[in-house]
């Protein structure tokens, strides 16, 4: 095939028919916790939270990169919902084979601003940012997850312990 006769609409147009008719696409909806209503915000923890541990020991991440207060920092809340969402699209099965792979190098590249964010460690404290929404999971804030605090497994040592 010369370059004069390529066509992109053919190309997709074949790749469209390769897939299975029966598959699901998995939509998965990133989660805007600036405005996240109250009653879903315990799902929406919970999932994040759980993902959170599973990559975290998935990939031995160590507490510069994630520390055990994560939770409490905005911003990593905003970057690891995000690397979650990415994740979960990742595996759709409409996809050609490329997500896994992209994810990774995605995962890979966050690293270094995960660790940013953080300061390494947890040193540069944990400051209430003035919003509307409070992503400091405390009972009784809009956005909030209760239980997030009670978790046996938000510490390195307890998650091997307890959430293997």
């Amino acid at each position: 095939m010369s370059y004069d006769d390529f066509d992109i609409n053919d190309v997709l147009a074949e790749e469209e028919s390769d897939r299975e008719p029966d598959s699901e696409e998995i939509a998965a909806i990133a989660v805007n916790w600036r405005t996240l209503p109250n009653e879903d915000a315990s799902e929406k923890w919970e999932e994040l939270r759980s993902w959170v541990e599973w990559i975290s020991k998935r990939y031995a991440v160590d507490e510069t990169v994630i520390p055990d207060c994560w939770w409490k920092h905005d911003a990593l809340v905003e970057e690891l919902s995000a690397l979650q969402t990415a994740w979960t699209v990742s595996y759709d099965t409409t996809d050609a084979g490329y997500g896994p792979v992209g994810f990774v190098e995605r995962w890979h590249n966050a690293q270094a601003r995960l660790r940013q964010i953080s300061g390494g460690s947890c040193t540069q404290g944990h400051r209430t940012v003035a919003s509307e929404i409070s992503l400091t999971p405390t009972s009784g804030t809009v956005g909030a997850h209760p239980a997030m605090h009670e978790s046996p497994c938000l510490s390195r040592a307890n998650m091997r312990k307890h959430c293997t």
